[in-house]
């Protein structure tokens, strides 16, 4: 019985020489500087890189709803369309990254095309974000037939781009996308403009809010390990095992406001605009 007691007490012993060592806050400190640093390297080393990106504007208009405008007679270049529906639309094209994106670095062209394919009976440029970049439409009567523009540029550098209204035959239902290869990309990126928004201007709004959240939490969330491991080495060693737990226990919350602010809430909207 007496040996049980000693082997226990020779156990519970090391294991504080083990928390109350030196070396156990420098392993928590350096846990702690890698849960800020990490977070941080991977996201701006994400934005070294050329990123296109398109986002459709989730707000559409309904120009014509067939069976409603027994007053009104669609004509489209000379020709009746009748009873049809008729929906505005609005995509954005930019570059999000900062390596700068050439025309010689499109392999294969970049269009934006309806799903279904509808006849596109307008397609222009709302918003270009400089008239440097060269930024325009090559379609044809032949590709709106088809429910296809093709878009080209000189050059596009980091968060140059332009919105692009497109009027179509037929309802909102009718998804709009951009396909294409650049060279070091695989594709164009579909931007999440964010979850179920009522207008755009309330989504950036409820995004930003939640950015300073993130921010503050992960900074508060930041300052309890640095403090923790301070008090560490300042206090009597028998409480140094409550701060070092603290201060190894908040790691894990603060990775996880550092990603939200950089990587959840950060969501991508047009530089310009739509």
């Amino acid at each position: 019985m007496q040996k049980n007691s000693d082997n226990r007490e020779a156990v519970q012993n090391r294991v504080k020489r083990v928390f109350t060592s030196p070396w156990f806050g420098v392993a928590g400190l350096f846990f702690v500087v890698a849960g800020i640093i990490v977070p941080v390297v991977l996201y701006f080393a994400s934005q070294t890189e050329r990123e296109l990106v398109y986002a459709v504007n989730p707000i559409r208009t309904t120009v014509v709803t067939a069976g409603q405008a027994t007053e009104l007679a669609v004509v489209h270049r000379g020709e009746p369309l009748g009873d049809i529906d008729i929906t505005a639309a609005q995509v954005a094209i930019w570059n999000a990254g900062e390596q700068s994106i050439r025309q010689e670095n499109v392999l294969q062209d970049i269009v934006i095309f309806t799903v279904p394919s509808v006849p596109i009976l307008e397609a222009s440029i709302r918003e270009r974000s400089r008239d440097v970049s060269g930024f325009r439409l090559v379609a044809t009567p032949e590709s709106l037939a088809f429910g296809i523009v093709p878009v080209s540029w000189r050059i596009l550098e980091e968060n140059d781009g332009a919105s692009v209204q497109l009027i179509y035959q037929g309802t909102q239902e009718v998804e709009v996308r951009v396909q294409g290869v650049i060279e070091g990309v695989r594709g164009v990126k579909e931007a999440k403009l964010g979850v179920k928004i009522k207008t755009p201007e309330e989504q950036v709004r409820e995004q930003q809010r939640n950015r300073w959240i993130f921010g503050i939490m992960a900074l508060v969330y930041g300052c309890i390990p640095i403090l923790a491991v301070v008090l560490t080495f300042t206090t009597p060693p028998e409480r140094r095992r409550l701060w070092l737990a603290l201060a190894i226990s908040s790691v894990i919350p603060f990775a996880i406001f550092i990603w939200q602010y950089f990587f959840v809430t950060a969501g991508l909207w047009p530089p310009f605009g739509f």
